[in-house]
C-alpha cells in the first residue's frame, strides 16, 4: 500500500469540516438551551448556523466576482463551468434553507408563526434538492446532504401538523418517514460495501489507488456508526417525549455530537476536495496552505510504502535459487570464414 500524506492533506474538504464543526457547536448549545442550563433565545442558539451561512454568502459573492472577472477564460473550461454551476445551485439551496431557519427561530421564540408555515421552505428545499441530485449524478459530484433533504419532505409535513396540534399521533408514529429513511440508508450502505469492491477490483490493483482501497472499509464502518448514533439519539428522544422519561437533552443529543465528529473523520477519508471557486481561490485549500506555509509542506511531505510494494530484502534474495542458464544451441549449418593474416 502506498500512502502519501501530502496527497491526503490536499484532498481534505475544509468547507465540509467547517460545516460539521458549526453543527457540533449548535447541537451542544441546543441541548443546553432545552435543559435550561442557558436561557438564551433561540436566535442566539442558532449563532453557529448564522456564522456558517454568513461565511457561505461571503464565499459565494467573492467566488462569483472572481468568475465574472475571468469569464472570458473560464467559459472554455468544462471543469470550471461545472464548478460554477455547482456554486450557483448550492447558493440557491442554502438561501432557501436560510429562510427556513429564520422562520423556525421566529416560531420557537415568539410562537406567532405556525410550524407548518415555518417548514414551508423545507418543502421547496426538497424539490430543489431532487433536481440538484439528478444534476450531481450526471456530473459525478457528491450530493449526500441534498439526498437527505429529499427524504425530509414528507417528514416536515407530518411534523408540522403534529407541532400545531392538528393530529394527536405519538411522535414515534410521526417520525415514521425518518425511520424509513434510516432503513433505506442502511440498506444502501450495505449494498455499496458489497458492490464497490467487486466493481473496483481491477482499478484497486493500481499502486496509486492502494490508499483508496485501504480507507474503504473505514468509510463503511464510519457510515454505519453515523447511522447507529443518529438512530440512538432518535430513540432516546422518543422515550423522552412519548414515554415521559426525564432524560436530559444533553444525554439525548450526545450521540449527535459523536455523529458530527464521525462526519468530520469520514470526510477526511472520502478525499473529495470540494469546489475551488469558493472565495475565489481558484485552487484547493490544501494547496494554498502548502504554498503559504513551507514548514507545513515539510511535515506532510512524507509517504508510507506498505510491504506489498517494498523490494525484496537481502535475506529473500539469498534464499532464492540461482537460475541455471542453458547453453545456446546453434541452429542450422556452421559457416567458416577465412580471415587473412
Amino acid at each position: 500500500m502506498l500512502c502519501k500524506c501530502k496527497d491526503i492533506f490536499t484532498k481534505i474538504n475544509l468547507g465540509n469540516q467547517f460545516v460539521f464543526f458549526c453543527l457540533l457547536i449548535f447541537v451542544i448549545l441546543l441541548s443546553l438551551r432545552l435543559d435550561n442550563v442557558i436561557l438564551w433565545s433561540y436566535g442566539l442558539v442558532f449563532i453557529p448556523i448564522w456564522i456558517w451561512n454568513c461565511v457561505f454568502i461571503i464565499g459565494f459573492i467573492v467566488g462569483s466576482a472572481v468568475w465574472c472577472k475571468k469569464r472570458n477564460i473560464n467559459r472554455f473550461d468544462t471543469e470550471q463551468r461545472t464548478h460554477c454551476c455547482s456554486l450557483i445551485l448550492s447558493s440557491i439551496l442554502l438561501s432557501v434553507l436560510f429562510l427556513g431557519e429564520i422562520l423556525i427561530v421566529a416560531a420557537a421564540d415568539t410562537g406567532a408563526i405556525p410550524w407548518r408555515a415555518a417548514f414551508t421552505p423545507l418543502y421547496l428545499l426538497a424539490i430543489l434538492s431532487a433536481s440538484f441530485c439528478f444534476w450531481a449524478i450526471l456530473k459525478n459530484r457528491s450530493c449526500e446532504m441534498e439526498t437527505l433533504s429529499v427524504f425530509a419532505f414528507i417528514q416536515a409535513i407530518v411534523l408540522g401538523t403534529r407541532l400545531d396540534g392538528l393530529n394527536t399521533l405519538s411522535y414515534t408514529v410521526t417520525l415514521i418517514p425518518t425511520w424509513i429513511s434510516i432503513v433505506v440508508l442502511v440498506v444502501f450502505v450495505i449494498l455499496y460495501s458489497i458492490c464497490v469492491p467487486i466493481l473496483s477490483r481491477e482499478r484497486w490493483l493500481d499502486p496509486e489507488r492502494q490508499t483508496e482501497k485501504a480507507v474503504f472499509p473505514f468509510c463503511i464502518i464510519t457510515a454505519l456508526c453515523i447511522l447507529f448514533l443518529g438512530t440512538l439519539s432518535l430513540i432516546l428522544l422518543m422515550v423522552r417525549v412519548d414515554a415521559r422519561v426525564a432524560i436530559p437533552f444533553g444525554v439525548i443529543f450526545l450521540p449527535l455530537d459523536l455523529c458530527a465528529l464521525c462526519l468530520m473523520i469520514n470526510d477526511v477519508t472520502r478525499r473529495w476536495p470540494g469546489n475551488p471557486l469558493w472565495c475565489g481561490f481558484g485552487e484547493h485549500y490544501g494547496d494554498i496552505l502548502l504554498q503559504k506555509c513551507p514548514k507545513l509542506q515539510e511535515l506532510v511531505n512524507i509517504s508510507y510504502i506498505g510491504e506489498d510494494l517494498l523490494p525484496p530484502s537481502s535475506s529473500d534474495v539469498a534464499t532464492e535459487k540461482p537460475v541455471e542458464k542453458k547453453p545456446i544451441e546453434a541452429v542450422g549449418d556452421r559457416l567458416f570464414l577465412d580471415v587473412p593474416d
